[in-house]
């Protein structure tokens, strides 16, 4: 989330009614940063939860002087918020995320392609064992015969 624009949106992020109390929305905050920090979160594609709970919290936590006094200095609350350039390192992170989940795919097929060549290849090579033990085996009982012939012929003539 870019900037949150009302109580509605902040206390979803939190998972909390639009009526909660200030206490409820810091026992929520607090359970949930414990679950999402970036430190005890280890999966880096969930640190984004956890900017937009701080976003929220800060967001509901808020004065009405808060909301107006940056505008009275002259600054935006953009300007002020640490998140300001988050916008940008998001859109990044997803097309790094997309470029990376295309390139495994890729890997992926190339591997499942080559798996399925050396089966093919296995295949192949089993067939032509076999074809080669038939010829093989005939080349055998063709000379079996011819053996037999001469033996014949020798017997038939008394050598």
């Amino acid at each position: 989330m870019e900037k949150i624009h009302s109580r509605m949106e902040a206390c979803l992020i939190l998972g909390l009614p639009i009526s909660a109390t200030d206490t409820q929305i810091k026992t929520a905050f607090k359970e949930l940063s414990k679950q999402y920090h970036p430190d005890a979160q280890p999966d880096a594609r969930l640190h984004w939860q956890y900017y937009d709970m701080v976003e929220a919290y800060r967001y509901l936590m808020q004065t009405p002087a808060d909301m107006v006094a940056p505008k009275v200095l002259g600054r935006t609350k953009q300007d002020v918020s640490w998140v300001s350039g988050r916008k940008e390192s998001d859109a990044a992170y997803a097309k790094w995320e997309k470029e990376n989940k295309k390139r495994k795919q890729e890997k992926q097929k190339a591997f499942k392609e080559r798996q399925e060549q050396i089966r093919r290849d296995r295949e192949y090579d089993e067939a032509m064992k076999q074809i080669n033990a038939i010829r093989t085996a005939r080349a055998i009982e063709t000379l079996l015969d011819v053996a037999k012939e001469i033996k014949k012929e020798k017997d038939s003539k008394g050598i």
